[in-house]
Formats: C-alpha cells, sequence, structure tokens
C-alpha cells in the first residue's frame, strides 16, 4: 500500500496520474488542520489512522510506504510558514505514521535549495548551507526524520530535485524561455531576469524516477 500526502498539488497530480496509469493501488493522505499552542496537534489525524489501520495488515506494515510530497503555501521561498507549518506539519504526520504502521518506508522530497548557493557539482555528503527558509525548513525536517528513524526504525528515502522543468503557468523558466523565444521567432532569450528558475529535468523523467526511488527497496 502507497500512501500519498499533497495528492492535489502539482507533484501530487502527476503522481496520481502516474499511479493510476500503472494500475498501482494507493491511499490519498487528507490535510489534516494544524491546531495552534504550545503543542500542535493534526486535528482529525487519530481518527484517520484508526481507520486506516483496520484495512490494512500491521504484521505487513513494512510493505506500506508514505510519500510525503504535501507542502503549505508556496507564493515566497522565505515565507515563515515553510518554518511553522510545513516543518511542524510534516513532523507530526510522519512520526504519527511510524508509530501506527511500524516498520513503514519512507519517502520524502526535499530540496536543492537545502545546499544553498554552490558552484559546480554537488552531492549528498555536500554540507548544506541554505539561504532561504524553505530550504532551511527541509534540511530541519531530514535532521527530525533521522532522529525518528533512530529512535522508530522505520527506513527512509530523501529526494532533492534540481531544476525540474515544469508545465505549471505559475512557473518561469529556462526552458520555458527558449520555447517562447521560438513561437515569437526571436534569435535571443534573456537569461537573467529575477525569478526564472534553472530547469533541465522533465517532469516526466523526475515522476518516474520518484516512482523508482518510492516503491524501490528503501536504505
Amino acid at each position: 500500500m502507497l500512501f500519498l500526502t499533497g495528492a492535489s498539488g502539482f507533484w501530487g497530480s502527476l503522481m496520481r496520474e502516474r499511479l493510476s496509469r500503472e494500475s498501482l493501488e494507493y491511499c490519498v493522505v487528507p490535510r489534516f488542520q494544524l491546531t495552534g499552542g504550545s503543542q500542535p496537534q493534526l486535528k482529525g489525524m487519530s481518527d484517520w489512522l484508526v481507520s486506516a489501520s483496520a484495512s490494512i495488515d500491521l504484521s505487513r506494515a513494512s510493505e506500506c510506504t508514505l510519500l510525503h510530497l504535501g507542502w503549505p503555501r508556496f507564493d515566497s521561498y522565505q515565507n515563515p510558514i515553510h518554518m511553522s507549518e510545513g516543518l511542524v506539519y510534516s513532523q507530526h504526520l510522519i512520526r504519527a505514521f511510524a508509530e501506527n504502521f511500524p516498520g513503514i518506508n519512507l519517502c520524502v522530497v526535499g530540496t536543492s535549495l537545502e545546499y544553498g548557493i554552490v558552484r559546480g557539482p554537488v552531492s549528498t555528503d555536500d554540507a548544506c548551507q541554505p539561504t532561504t527558509v524553505y530550504g532551511e525548513s527541509k534540511l530541519k525536517l531530514l535532521d527530525r526524520i533521522e532522529g525518528m528513524h533512530e529512535a522508530l526504525g522505520f527506513k527512509y528515502r530523501w529526494v532533492r530535485p534540481f531544476y525540474v522543468v515544469c508545465a505549471h503557468p505559475t512557473r518561469r523558466g529556462l526552458f520555458g524561455g527558449i520555447l517562447d523565444a521560438a513561437r515569437s521567432g526571436s534569435k535571443q532569450f534573456d537569461v537573467g531576469p529575477a525569478g526564472v528558475e534553472r530547469d533541465f529535468i522533465s517532469q516526466n523523467r523526475f515522476i518516474e524516477q520518484l516512482m523508482k526511488v518510492t516503491l524501490g527497496t528503501p536504505g
């Protein structure tokens, strides 16, 4: 069984299409309300987990995977909501799944922004120095997951996509700039305007790779 968060978002929609095309079974995890206070809770999640657990043989929980794509609003990489909601929500959600489905596999999509400003090739062993709140919150989530992994014993994979070509109407990328120039008959296009994203990897290729990582054997 595959549990999927962020199913109504951009990546989630593409993943659902691919899963349906492959006739693979999955369960959409709804967006729970994050309550405030010194000890935030995810309203309604406990009841949902009880219901979900009843339909699954918990002795085979290690065959289940949680693919976490969900995240709050994406209006700015510097929005403090990434820390106050994205990080808090995600760590509560992941802990709840790990406690209710012993041995569950976890796959979380992070971001290349965790590395910060770098030149040249990067590897997973490189130090991360994020310069955005979004990158910092994702990196903190990875740290929390590593702590939970040691305490609860689940397996996980952390995926950092780099520069994905998207057909999303609100995103501006180099690939789109090339297409716009070609349509207008221009022989040149600007690579330097603010807000332009360096997109080189096909979104379909990314989903294909994410499928392999998610449904493979976590390490």
